[in-house]
């Protein structure tokens, strides 16, 4: 009895092992789907991050824009312009601090502050960039632009970019936003010149810049460099008969008061560029580094039209109520005096000089 009994229980043991046994394959077949399907989504997830690492959430920066420009004035509206347009693309993410005056320092140390990256951008005109890459010096020379339209041709076109390549590959930061401060001119106190000959005698005030003494010489003018705070005082004394500048540079200072004649010469064009450090593209994603770049060139093309507006409104006013007379001068004579100073100016690159003249034809 108690051997049947025995064989009994090792049976049922047997019978109770064998159902436990299939009980827990089962389980583990059903459980397996599941761990499959975490598999996958993990790839997929690996997968989209490598597809699109540029939708990586931009962070919060503020960017530094170094200008010596003053407030009021077409150009720091214009980079207003730029940091307003940059935070509204970017999503208020990207913000643009525009410190104007030369809060940052003077043109040349913001200029090489920029270059190393401890400060984000800055405006700079083409003597200052010129010292660092010789072929912007070309835009220093008389007669580089025939005229506004001229300038218009220039930028956008296959002579500006290739400028700006070569100088990025050589600088180290992004050039863009090419800019015009206007077309330069003489303004007298009662000296009228149509031809350099008629220029002869005549003290001229100018910036202490080597390039702007040669061309105001090579106008048949004696060149006299002083400060721009000191020529008012000058012209109201007769130790100057004039000045050469842009028309906004004539009206900072009020100099149109005193004086009679305006010459046409349109003899030279200030020109600016915006430069950006690598360590501010760094700051951005690659959408927003596209949306700063489009920002600034489309900042500067407003600021161009309303230069060139502004122009017309100056002589306007000259004419209206200073009483001044807009002269009209022998535009062959001037170019060919000039000849020899577009030729030394432009020694730095004469194959970018010659390309941009002929944007004008």
């Amino acid at each position: 009895m108690k051997k049947s009994m025995l064989i009994c229980g090792v049976t049922m043991s047997v019978i109770l092992s064998a159902a436990i046994m299939s009980a827990c394959a089962s389980s583990t077949k059903e459980s397996a789907p599941p761990a499959v399907s975490g598999t996958a989504a993990s790839s997929e997830d690996a997968s989209g991050e490598g597809e699109s690492p540029n939708t990586e959430e931009q962070k919060e920066v503020s960017l530094q824009y170094s200008t010596t420009s003053t407030p009021g004035t077409v150009y720091v509206q214009a980079f207003q312009r730029m940091a307003d347009e940059v935070e509204e693309k970017t999503g208020g993410k990207v913000h643009v601090v525009i410190y104007d005056s030369s809060q940052l320092g003077n043109e040349s140390d913001v200029d090489t502050n920029v270059l190393d990256g401890s400060i984000d951008m800055c405006n700079t005109g083409s003597g200052e960039l010129g010292k660092r890459y010789p072929a912007f010096n070309v835009f220093q020379a008389p007669y580089l632009f025939g005229s506004y339209e001229h300038f218009e041709k220039f930028i956008g076109s296959d002579v500006e970019k290739d400028l700006f390549q070569k100088a990025n590959q050589n600088l180290g930061v992004t050039v863009c936003g090419t800019q015009t401060m206007g077309a330069r001119y003489v303004i007298t106190t009662g000296i009228k010149a149509t031809t350099p000959a008629e220029f002869a005698g005549a003290k001229i005030r100018c910036p202490d810049m080597p390039s702007i003494i040669s061309t105001v010489n090579g106008l048949g003018a004696a060149a006299t460099p002083m400060a721009a705070t000191e020529q008012y005082l000058a012209m109201q004394q007769g130790v100057v008969d004039g000045a050469e500048h842009t028309l906004s540079g004539f009206s900072a200072w009020n100099i149109q008061e005193l004086c009679k004649e305006l010459m046409l010469t349109n003899h030279a064009r200030e020109v600016t560029f915006t430069l950006v450090s690598q360590s501010c593209l760094d700051k951005l994603t690659k959408d927003n580094q596209q949306i700063l770049l489009e920002a600034i060139d489309n900042a500067a093309s407003w600021a161009n039209e309303q230069t060139n507006k502004e122009e017309e409104g100056f002589m306007k006013r000259y004419q209206e109520e200073n009483g001044i007379e807009l002269v009209e001068v022998d535009d062959a004579a001037f170019r060919e005096a000039l000849a020899p100073v577009a030729e030394k100016l432009s020694a730095d690159d004469p194959e970018l000089y010659a390309e941009i003249q002929k944007l004008e034809q």
